[in-house]
């Protein structure tokens, strides 16, 4: 299972799994100087994929779902979970592209995100300042650098649709990745936003085990 950006593996910490599958939790690494994606997920790969581990399925959470995508590019894998991403660049919102042309990951201030919970005194809602909560509590990698890094990686990010099994699990209200813009099938779960994973973590569970069973009965 791979987390969303700068996630820690803790954010599935609801998720009840079928106790027939072993779970394997992986964790971001720091990206090297003007890395490329192929590279950083071949490190990771090396670092925290056992080789002994033949086939294995694997679950990518937001741009964990664009690692997960990555490692099945590059290793054998039996099939793959699509949580709160995209399948191919193709199903990302327009407003990525002005990302791209904008270079937004050059002049983001993205060290606003290391520690978001200071901007609660300048939030005025309440349910803003619990997500500002939530999104510390998760926050595996606190450098701006990777940050930078990630956005770079995610807005120029090419994908297809993968050719083996997978599944995609998607929040119906996610507005990172907006449902309109997404490709059949998405087992979509009502009311859910993008954090599904902690909001509706029973109904992730349930669509999750449904296809673990269900490629295990074949």
């Amino acid at each position: 299972m791979m987390p969303g950006m700068g996630a820690l593996p803790d954010i599935f910490r609801f998720l009840k799994i079928h106790p027939g599958f072993q779970v394997k939790y992986l964790h971001w690494i720091s990206p090297q100087k003007n890395e490329e994606f192929p590279h950083y997920v071949s490190r990771l790969i090396e670092e925290q994929i056992n080789v002994n581990d033949k086939n294995p399925i694997v679950l990518g959470m937001s741009f964990g779902g664009m690692v997960a995508h990555e490692i099945a590019r590059q290793i054998p894998v039996s099939s793959l979970i699509f949580l709160s991403t995209v399948k191919t660049h193709r199903e990302f919102p327009p407003w990525f592209k002005l990302g791209k042309i904008s270079r937004y990951n050059a002049w983001a201030p993205f060290r606003l995100l290391l520690h978001p919970t200071r901007l609660k005194p300048y939030v005025p809602f309440k349910f803003l300042k619990r997500r500002l909560d939530i999104y510390d509590r998760y926050l595996g990698i606190r450098d701006v650098s990777y940050f930078r890094w990630a956005v770079r990686t995610i807005i120029h990010w090419k994908g297809e649709i993968p050719t083996i099994p997978y599944i995609h699990i998607h929040g119906a209200q996610d507005r990172i990745f907006p449902p309109a813009y997404l490709k059949p099938p998405v087992d979509f779960i009502p009311g859910a936003t993008h954090m599904a994973v902690l909001t509706h973590p029973r109904q992730v569970s349930r669509k999750i085990n449904g296809f673990l069973i269900g490629l295990s009965a074949k």
